[in-house]
């Protein structure tokens, strides 16, 4: 009898292999998890929380209206080529954000499936039902219809300068650690005549410390932290404030004013700190712009302008 339990169990487990491991020529041997969660985070704006059956179902209903009779592998991994896909050309949401900055002027960072009702109210005056993927084309051949975008793939260098302009306001005295300030982007970005990122891409950055003014002159500081921002292709572009940053809002007196009385960027990587006036607790209110700069060296689509 134990001889035939260790037998079953040995069939089973060399099935479960098979299975993995001996898939079609080109296929992911195991379900792209973490994958599938990116998309789920682009269409509704984060991963559903529900089992992998499940998940698969409902991403298949938005985007195709049917489930399709495949293996899960299989049918995970046509979900993230039509979504995700760039291996050769710029994915699905390239398209999308392109075709929102032709007819908004900006970047959201709504959901996909916010961002296709937002863009049908502004060019048929009202929201269409059926597949995502039908609703898209029909967007797409409408706004775009050589549908041939002018695209090139290139290498945004790291300390690329852009400027912000912030949505709330930051205070090292009513400001709290974890407070959540959003900003978006003043000017187009562009890298060898290529647009990267869209003036109006939004962007949000999070207190990390506060330090109040104190006695002996010491004035009250604000350490922040950037989320990444998007590019128009969808690749995240990891952002900070460093000397080159610094450097240029000290040249140019930005992020002074009456209210800053002489506040700078300077000190450590992400620090905003009193520089001129001792004992001040420092505030920037909303509107005030800066410089911040690209972390590290990204590749990625930009649109040629022509």
């Amino acid at each position: 009898m134990l001889f035939i339990k260790k037998l079953l169990t040995s069939f089973v487990i060399i099935t479960l292999l098979s299975f993995v491991c001996f898939s079609p020529v080109g296929e992911a041997q195991v379900i792209p998890i973490e994958k599938l969660a990116k998309v789920e985070k682009i269409l509704y704006g984060s991963p559903l929380e529900m089992p992998i059956l499940q998940r698969i179902n409902k991403v298949e209903k938005t985007l195709f209206n049917k489930n399709q009779k495949s293996s899960l592998i299989t049918r995970s991994n046509n979900i993230i080529n039509y979504v995700l896909n760039s291996v050769d050309e710029p994915s699905l949401l390239f398209l999308i954000n392109t075709l929102e900055w032709t007819l908004t002027g900006n970047i959201t960072r709504k959901p996909m499936v916010v961002k296709i009702a937002n863009l049908e109210q502004v060019i048929y005056g009202k929201t269409k039902s059926g597949p995502l993927k039908v609703r898209i084309d029909k967007l797409l051949k409408m706004s775009l219809p050589s549908a041939d975008l002018p695209y090139e793939e290139l290498s945004l260098p790291a300390d690329k300068l852009i400027r912000i302009k912030l949505l709330g306001r930051l205070s090292s005295q009513n400001s709290r650690v974890g407070q959540k300030v959003n900003f978006v982007v003043v000017n187009d970005i562009k890298h060898k005549g290529d647009l990267v990122i869209p003036g109006g891409t939004e962007g949000v950055l999070q207190v990390k410390k506060i330090t109040e003014a104190g006695k002996m002159g010491k004035d009250g500081e604000i350490k922040i932290d950037f989320s990444s921002l998007t590019a128009i292709d969808g690749s995240q572009i990891s952002v900070k404030i460093d000397k080159k940053s610094q450097e240029e809002n000290r040249s140019r007196k930005l992020a002074l004013g009456a209210s800053v009385l002489g506040t700078i960027i300077l000190g450590p990587v992400g620090l905003i700190a009193g520089y001129f006036v001792e004992g001040e607790d420092k505030e920037l209110p909303a509107g005030t712009e800066l410089y911040i700069q690209t972390e590290e060296t990204v590749q990625l689509y930009g649109l040629v302008l022509q």
